[in-house]
């Protein structure tokens, strides 16, 4: 139950992508302030009107949030008719900035906390602090990327003024954080190691968590499939997500290890893998083929790979895990990665196979909760190397052997429930601003 009204501390959440906004960086947000207030926290949330999100938006993301969320809308820079600026932190920062400072001139706001990205948001936070004395959170939904890239080395270009401009905002941002948080202690390890004096500050890792009302608000609105037919007598594994770069590998692996399982047992020419929302940044051309379609073009196996590229809307994307025969949870080279779809995956209700970096912090969790089989590698092994593995998983789902609901350690998904995890945000929230009223600021 929400605490008593008198003793409820004031949160303001920087969300520049909230609902009806419709990519992944919403849910972050949108999941802490449903719980916020059950731990004695009364979240505000301040972010910019729909008709300032490009693309497409996802009207039905704002039936999930709670009836009496408070939220604060303001303009934006606009990109019609001239795009000069994309990013929506830096379009909505002098908006979002006022709309702050008017809260702590009220003394009406006890903490500020920025997720990122956007980056650029963040620079709220010591511009608050430093006017009003508001102590502030950086939360990372994904590692600042502090390092040249392609490009960087020419001055001027818009690779070297990225670089110069988060090397030194960067510290900046974090040197009066009072909490630093992130969805897995690899997405802010970097900062430390770039300043070493952070490893000092109060730090909390909290991945993105289950939120079992989404099904329920599925159950209450049910609806068909779009991507595939569940009924066509094949075996449909669902993956929802982007294909990115560090993943490319991880999706090879996969699918050469469908073509082994088809050479192995005809049977397995049931299997489809329907691909939902993989395409990563801008639209493609028309006529354009897919960099997911010419691997499976090349491999052999594009019979049995359906692409549905667009974004899908969220609730409709879950609905498609719901009617999958299994779920797809792929990871990537990077150590770090988390995948945010493992907790929506699980409360589907479907087995998974998982292919994942060793290291990520989700690989031992799948392991213990017996949810499917799981499929590891690592620098020394890297995941061509267990594409054999990945063959006889993809056996052992289509024919009942690798998954039993009544094996399932759904207790050990308990701590993460976006309730639980939001308790610990809570809890570090209080530690943060005693910490603060004791003089212990940065």
């Amino acid at each position: 139950m929400p605490a008593n009204c008198s003793t409820m501390k004031r949160v303001v959440m920087l969300a520049a992508q909230f609902p009806p906004c419709n990519l992944a960086a919403v849910h972050r947000a949108r999941l802490f302030s449903a719980h916020l207030a059950d731990h004695g926290w009364e979240p505000h949330i301040v972010t910019v009107r729909p008709e300032f999100y490009e693309g497409e938006r996802d009207e039905e993301l704002e039936r999930l949030l709670p009836a009496c969320l408070k939220i604060t809308r303001t303009s934006a820079l606009p990109t019609r008719p001239v795009r000069l600026i994309g990013d929506i932190g830096l379009r909505s920062l002098a908006a979002h900035y006022r709309v702050v400072r008017d809260l702590a001139r009220r003394r009406l706001v006890d903490l500020l906390f920025i997720s990122m990205g956007p980056y650029y948001a963040s620079l709220i936070g010591p511009l608050i602090y430093s006017r009003y004395g508001v102590p502030y959170a950086i939360d990372y939904q994904d590692p600042w990327v502090v390092r040249p890239s392609p490009g960087s080395s020419r001055a001027r270009s818009k690779a070297w003024l990225s670089y110069q401009l988060s090397r030194t905002l960067e510290p900046l941002v974090l040197r009066h954080a009072s909490l630093v948080s992130g969805v897995a202690p690899g997405y802010f390890a970097g900062a430390i190691e770039r300043n070493p004096w952070l490893s000092r500050r109060q730090s909390i890792t909290l991945p993105i968590g289950a939120e079992p009302a989404d099904y329920s608000y599925l159950d209450a609105h049910p609806r068909p499939p779009t991507a595939f037919d569940p009924h066509d007598g094949n075996f449909h594994l669902v993956y929802v997500g982007v294909l990115w770069p560090a993943a490319i590998d991880t999706f090879d692996a996969l699918l050469v290890g469908l073509r082994l399982a088809c050479n192995a047992d005809a049977s397995a020419r049931r299997i489809r893998l329907d691909f939902i929302g993989t395409r990563h940044g801008g639209a493609s051309q028309p006529g354009d083929e897919s960099t997911l379609t010419a691997m499976a073009r090349r491999i052999g196996v594009e019979q049995q790979v359906h692409e549905y590229a667009g974004r899908m809307p969220y609730v409709d994307a879950l609905n498609h895990l719901r009617h999958a025969d299994a779920v797809l949870v792929l990871g990537s080279d990077e150590p770090h990665y988390t995948p945010s779809k493992i907790f929506p995956a699980v409360l589907a209700g479907r087995p998974l196979l998982t292919i994942l970096h060793a290291a990520s912090t989700a690989a031992d969790l799948v392991a213990q909760a017996n949810v499917g089989p799981l499929v590891r590698f690592d620098g020394e092994r890297p995941v061509s190397a267990a594409v054999e593995e990945i063959s006889t998983a993809l056996l052992s789902l289509l024919h009942g052997h690798a998954y039993d609901p009544k094996r399932v350690d759904w207790h050990s998904f308990e701590p993460f429930t976006a309730s639980a995890l939001t308790g610990q945000l809570a809890a570090a929230f209080d530690r943060a601003i005693a910490s603060h009223a004791c003089g212990d600021s940065p």
